[in-house]
């Protein structure tokens, strides 16, 4: 008797104390979802406060949902949480169809975050169905708005502004001023690809003064940055340098600033004033130099390779596209890590929804067939790296050679404008003889076709300096002795070890040629040039980096 008392006794604890725990869950949960929207981190703490206890089937669930929009409110990785993909038929069952819905569009944000637009379609056309019924429009907008910017990623802009416009109803009726504003901007946008100029002012202009009624600064920025690149191409300069210098009042984010300094630039670079353009374009640099957007990077870079050989600073021009190669190469690298990162989230559940069709096939003695599918799919997502690897190298490697001939066309550019035609020098005699104008005027005009790369622009400059009249050295050899009083017949008399070449490049050692100077005359790479020169201090019997023209003025003065 003593013994069921307590055994009673233990029941009942064990019972109240379920009862408690369970209290304590769906109070927390109710905590969550007051704060997710609003204050998501809040919301992750109470979550991970009820991590690990006996949840029932539902508290699950809406523990699995709460947790990922929490997640996706902080703008945390959701690509793996893939459990929500399952929990749609089971708000379903419940009635719970809000929550089923919001499933549904987190289940469409993953597949759109793994690359696999036709899945997400496929789950925001459901979701959008079933939410039909709901008084919810504040979601209902948001399911439209996702599918309008899926529609405008393919390019069906008809179909992507009939959803905007409904987006802009469901949030008009459910008060979402920030989901309306967003939504104004994707309508001025798609305005402006449409090149409809006067359907996207009026769209930039309600999202403009709906954001100033709320006083929501940031978006109050971004429409006016918008304004100002739609006037900027209209050619209304004086109203677009007012939008961007308001915007960048407002602005704190420095990516979005460095971006309207880089506007302004090319701003003032169309209306050709150049010394503007170039105060505003290193605003722009000095605000980059410590953030990671790389394609602005690239775009200012390419920017400051046109600005300054428009004013024929042809060595700052080069400085500025090895900079630009440079962070292509790293946006090259990037993407290749991106791509790679992507293939083996999708593997990662790939790889789980293979598990369970593994096991399925087994039962039914398909185990064969299921092997030869994870094969497939390893096969697939291998041949996929190794292209995206190859391809990536050559594209390198077409950007490395055009790099070469754009330096190798600087550079004579630069020994063009070293010429003097009212002096008789060796080097004036030399361009004159090398023909140098008529061959920058071919490169000119070679480059401003725009249509030539790599390989084949190095084989043109090759044709145009290189496949014509060579210099005539004998004329240049008489030329160097009258200048210097038979000079170059002593040091030919005095040092036979000399062969041709190196006979040559002393000469121009001696004249004062830089190494890319003699490069391009001798028709070699710089490295060619900086052996040769070794070779002949050490039958000169110079010290190594000694002074080659010191050397022989103090020979023969």
């Amino acid at each position: 008797m003593k013994h069921n008392v307590i055994l009673i006794i233990v029941l009942f604890s064990f019972i109240l104390s379920c009862k408690r725990e369970n209290t304590f869950i769906d109070r927390n949960l109710y905590k969550a979802k007051l704060l997710v929207d609003t204050y998501p981190d809040s919301a992750l703490i109470i979550l991970d406060s009820i991590n690990g206890m006996g949840l029932t089937k539902f508290q699950n669930n809406e523990y699995i949902l709460l947790k990922l929009i929490a997640k996706d409110k902080l703008g945390t990785d959701i690509s793996l949480d893939t459990t929500v993909f399952n929990i749609s038929k089971d708000f379903r069952k419940n009635d719970d169809i809000e929550n089923a819905v919001l499933s549904l569009y987190y289940s469409a944000k993953i597949h759109q975050e793994l690359k696999n637009t036709d899945s997400a379609m496929k789950y925001l056309l459901e979701a959008e169905k079933l939410s039909e019924d709901l008084s919810n429009y504040s979601l209902r907008g948001n399911i439209q708005g996702f599918m309008a910017v899926i529609l405008l990623d393919q390019f069906l802009r008809k179909e992507a502004e009939e959803k905007l416009e409904k987006a802009i109803y469901y949030f008009q009726k459910s008060n979402d001023y920030d989901g309306e504003i967003t939504t104004y901007l994707l309508l001025g946008n798609y305005h402006f690809y449409e090149n409809n100029v006067d359907s996207a002012y009026i769209f930039y202009n309600r999202g403009l003064k709906m954001a100033e009624d709320i006083g929501d600064s940031v978006r109050i920025a971004k429409i006016e940055q918008n304004l100002g690149v739609l006037y900027r191409i209209e050619g209304n300069s004086k109203k677009a340098r007012m939008y961007f210098l308001s915007a960048l009042n407002r602005l704190i984010d420095e990516d979005e600033k460095a971006k309207i300094y880089l506007n302004l630039a090319q701003l003032y670079f169309e209306v050709n004033s150049n010394d503007s353009a170039i105060f505003y374009l290193k605003q722009s640099v000095n605000l980059q130099s410590h953030l990671t957007d790389l394609s602005l990077k690239a775009e200012t870079y390419r920017f400051l390779v046109t600005l300054n050989e428009n004013n024929r600073n042809y060595s700052s021009a080069l400085d500025y596209h090895k900079k630009y190669v440079d962070v292509l190469d790293e946006i090259y690298d990037k993407e290749l890590n991106n791509t790679v990162y992507e293939l083996e989230k999708k593997y990662d559940y790939e790889h789980m929804q293979n598990k369970i069709i593994l096991y399925e096939a087994r039962k039914k003695g398909y185990i064969l067939y299921s092997v030869l599918i994870l094969l497939c799919i390893s096969s697939v997502t291998l041949v996929y790296i190794i292209k995206y690897y190859r391809n990536k190298q050559t594209v390198l490697r077409t950007e490395k050679e055009n790099l070469e001939a754009h330096n190798q066309i600087l550079q004579l550019k630069e020994l063009a404008n070293s010429f003097d035609k009212n002096k008789k020098t060796f080097r004036n005699v030399l361009l004159h003889q090398f023909d140098i104008f008529r061959k920058v005027a071919f490169l000119d005009k070679l480059l401003r076709g725009n249509d030539k790369q790599g390989q084949i622009l190095l084989k043109a400059f090759n044709e145009i300096v290189y496949k014509q009249d060579t210099l005539n050295w004998d004329m240049l050899y008489v030329t160097m002795n009258t200048l210097h009083n038979g000079f170059f017949d002593k040091i030919r008399s005095d040092y036979p070890q000399l062969d041709e070449s190196e006979f040559k490049i002393c000469c121009l050692i001696y004249e004062r040629f830089s190494s890319s100077e003699i490069a391009i005359i001798m028709q070699t790479s710089i490295h060619s040039v900086h052996m040769k020169t070794t070779s002949i201090r050490k039958k000169l019997g110079i010290q190594s980096f000694g002074n080659i023209p010191e050397f022989f003025d103090k020979r023969y003065s």
